[in-house]
């Protein structure tokens, strides 16, 4: 089977309105419960009028389903992706309440990759509201 890899080309008149994309959207099982860290700003901790600002973290699993070349049998993989939702301790409200480990959820938001103090690449996912 060739697959193929679908790429556009954008008149004039339009590339100057979507030169870029960085959108993921994420359909999985939530894999623990959701944290909430506060962000630190110079040597205080940052706030706001809903409380102190920080990231909601927690992670999301996906499956990928396949089957193996001469083989009928169908595969899976599971894959974990680290998703992060800035804000206040009470809001986003839906993180503490409704999110709990096995939730079913849509994530839709940004990739982001940074690296750690020993120069290992990590990726997370920015969640939007």
């Amino acid at each position: 089977m060739i697959r193929t890899l679908a790429l556009f080309y954008l008149p004039a008149a339009v590339r100057g309105y979507a030169t870029s994309l960085n959108k993921i959207i994420l359909i999985g099982n939530v894999g623990q419960h959701p944290e909430f860290r506060v962000l630190k700003e110079g040597n205080s901790a940052a706030t706001s009028a809903n409380g102190p600002r920080g990231v909601w973290s927690f992670s999301v699993a996906t499956e990928r389903r396949y089957k193996r070349a001469g083989s009928n049998e169908w595969q899976s993989s599971t894959e974990w992706h680290r998703v992060n939702q800035y804000g206040t301790q009470a809001k986003p409200q839906f993180a503490d309440r409704w999110i709990q480990k096995g939730t079913k959820v849509q994530i839709e938001g940004r990739v982001s990759y940074y690296k750690n103090k020993k120069g290992r690449m990590y990726a997370s996912i920015i969640a939007g509201m």
